[in-house]
């Protein structure tokens, strides 16, 4: 019988993987490899943590992508939020504010179980534009 395709599994195992691989890289600069081994620390009980609360029904995604406006100057080769259609040339139609984003990260960092990714350019922008 076929097992059921569990997210949580290939999230931690990709993690890992990638965390491993840094881990490699970063073997000539001491430093690097201290902050990485402190990072894969950190991520394996992130992990355990959104197993437990996965086990008991809540869900905690692995990463927030926080795309912190979908306004953007840029055409950047290979965009995917242009190839979706999410970022636009216009001014966008309704953003999210800066309270309302750090309510959004305050409640990722209350969980403790994930890691926020977002868009160094883009936030940058967003500020600047307010």
């Amino acid at each position: 019988m076929e097992q059921a395709f569990d997210i949580q599994s290939y999230m931690t195992h990709g993690v890992e993987r990638v965390v491993g691989e840094i881990i490699k890289a970063t073997l000539k600069n001491p430093k690097e490899s201290v902050y990485m081994a402190r990072f894969a620390l950190a991520s394996r009980a992130a992990s355990k943590k959104r197993r437990k609360a996965e086990d008991a029904g809540e869900h905690i995604p692995a990463f927030l992508i926080a795309s912190i406006t979908s306004q953007c100057n840029l055409h950047c080769a290979g965009c995917y939020s242009r190839c979706n259609h999410a970022t636009v040339d216009a001014a966008p139609v309704r953003q999210l504010t800066s309270g309302e984003w750090l309510k959004i990260f305050d409640e990722a960092d209350d969980h403790e179980g994930g890691c926020v990714l977002y868009e160094k350019r883009a936030l940058v922008e967003a500020l600047l534009n307010k």
